[in-house]
């Protein structure tokens, strides 16, 4: 997964302002370490997406940590998409980090009552736990 220190930092961020955070397990062919809660890497996509997922189900929140992409300022994916419309499913509030670069990505999002805080991590101050999610693929 690409940014996962990004990521791993981003939930030290919110455990700092008294936030539980759970994030993806890496799943880019990079070393991983079980004991930090990353799976070994040769397992599929599917994996992944399902771990994930569960996740999300334990949580009262998902912030989407959609940093830029290549040229892409705020940049949300498929796997994010579907993860904020599970989060909608299960009654989750929704977060983004940045605002999607994607006007149309935007209005579903926003259709779903996502909240883009702009990088300022205080605006989660009510909600607890969070799952971080990056806004690209998960792999």
């Amino acid at each position: 997964m690409a940014l996962i220190d990004e990521i791993k930092s981003l939930a030290c961020q919110l455990e700092a302002l008294g936030h539980q955070a759970t994030t993806p397990c890496r799943g880019d062919g990079g070393a991983s370490n079980p004991s930090a809660g990353e799976a070994p890497s040769s397992l599929p996509k599917a994996f992944f997406v399902a771990d994930h997922l569960n996740k999300i189900k334990g949580c009262d929140a998902l912030l989407i940590a959609n940093f830029p992409k290549g040229r892409v300022e705020g940049y949300v994916g498929t796997s994010a998409l579907m993860e904020a419309a599970m989060a909608y499913a299960l009654g989750k509030g929704i977060f983004l980090l940045n605002p999607p670069a994607d006007t149309s990505v935007a209005g579903e999002l926003e259709a779903l009552g996502a909240i883009f805080v702009e990088g300022e991590l205080g605006r989660l101050k009510l909600w607890r736990p969070v799952s971080v999610s990056h806004g690209g693929d998960l792999v």
